[in-house]
């Protein structure tokens, strides 16, 4: 039996450039096993930018959904006025 790890991520910290240390992982983990891929590489910096976006997205949906509680609010407060002003009475219509 082998175990296969399906979704696996590795973060180094290293001073040499992105594609020479790129190089030399690619190196070891041929050394390792040959038919292990490695993809997805991405740096640190791009990596915190996309999580960026995401937590962007989430409050771009939070002012707008707040923006049209308000505006349904302010609806509701105008059609209200046209109800009569004691909730105990039933409006009964013109005539």
């Amino acid at each position: 039996l082998s175990l296969v790890e399906a979704n696996m991520s590795i973060a180094i910290r290293s001073r040499t450039s992105g594609s020479d240390l790129l190089r030399s992982i690619q190196a070891a983990v041929a050394k390792v096993d040959p038919n292990i891929p490695i993809y997805g590489v991405e740096t640190m910096d791009a990596m915190v930018a996309d999580s960026g976006s995401l937590r962007n997205f989430d409050l771009t949906l939070l002012i707008a959904f707040s923006a049209l509680a308000l505006r349904m609010r302010k609806e509701i407060k105008v059609s209200s006025k046209l109800l009569p002003a004691s909730p105990w009475r039933t409006y009964a219509g013109p005539g």
